[in-house]
């Protein structure tokens, strides 16, 4: 998909959601926005109550998915060519000209903390 210019940047989310969109704001100028209630999750975590998945889903690592920033007025066709070969591309928000990354949930908009896995960290 690169060959095409329909991404514009990508990168793994083994540390969590919110530190690779911090990490793709820093690199390349941009902020993003992203609607909660449009995360992928597990199907166990759909049981949990919202809040809980929500931060399960941003703020810890081992996906291992991809999160992609792709020109909006080619996100269906990309959709479509992915889902011929078994794959899946889910639009959770869009890149914004702000270097703020912003979560938009039912209740109104909250700053999306910069953390997630710590290689480092002291598990004391």
């Amino acid at each position: 998909m690169s060959e095409s210019g329909t991404v514009t940047c990508c990168m793994d989310n083994s540390d969590g959601l919110a530190s690779t969109l911090h990490q793709l704001s820093a690199l390349n100028g941009m902020g993003f926005e992203v609607e909660s209630g449009k995360l992928p999750l597990f199907a166990k975590m759909k049981n949990l109550p919202l809040p809980e998945a929500t931060k399960l889903a941003m703020y810890h690592g081992g996906d291992y998915e991809l999160v992609a920033t792709v020109k909006p007025e080619l996100v269906e066709g990309l959709q479509a060519s992915l889902a011929k070969r078994n794959a899946r591309l889910t639009a959770i928000g869009r890149v914004t000209k702000s270097k703020d990354c912003i979560l938009l949930t039912e209740k109104g908009t909250e700053v999306i903390p910069d953390r997630g896995w710590e290689h480092f960290r002291s598990s004391i």
